[in-house]
């Protein structure tokens, strides 16, 4: 019952969404229990796609600096994407474009390594680029968390960035907030 509402929620979503674009694909998989759309609105490029418990919206253009991203998913309800798994990672970066370098949930703050919400993974679990030492490849300057992907290199990794730098990013919605 729940996956249904979600995958018509999820269309629905994506349609009014898009509504103002002649862009517009929506698909379903029942052997991935997917919905994806893929739209351009007002200049926005945008992804969004349903897991099971989250909706989730990819916005590759206008790029972003973390804090301006982090106020774009708060207008739509959601918040910058905190996996709370490892395989809750890999499974939604599944669906992001190949080489894509964008903005998730944490920051560096006050010495510490912080999700921007409650249900994020151990940051030991992490695939970072830099896992040899207690500051996970962190350096100064480089307080906000980005996540790359290569497809091709089945590969995964998490970069600290400067805040300031336009990226892209995701945003993401638990089910019960839908």
């Amino acid at each position: 019952m729940l996956h249904t509402f979600l995958l018509i929620f999820n269309i629905f979503t994506a349609s009014s969404m898009c509504n103002h674009s002649s862009n517009i694909h929506v698909q379903h998989s029942e052997q991935q229990n997917v919905t994806t759309a893929d739209c351009l609105i007002d200049n926005h490029s945008l992804l969004n796609f349903t897991l099971t418990n989250f909706s989730y919206t990819f916005y590759c253009e206008p790029r972003m600096q973390f804090s301006n991203a982090e106020q774009e998913c708060e207008k739509s309800n959601k918040n910058l994407f905190v996996p709370s798994t490892l395989d809750e990672l890999h499974a939604v970066t599944a669906f992001i474009p190949e080489g894509k370098c964008f903005w998730i949930g944490m920051k560096y703050i006050n010495g510490n390594f912080t999700w921007l919400r409650d249900w994020g993974v151990n940051i030991a679990e992490l695939p970072f680029e830099i896992s040899d030492d207690e500051s996970y490849g962190h350096v100064n300057e480089e307080n906000c968390l980005s996540c790359h992907i290569e497809k091709d290199k089945m590969m995964i990794e998490l970069h600290w960035n400067n805040c300031s730098s336009e990226r892209p990013f995701l945003c993401q919605q638990k089910a019960s907030t839908l």
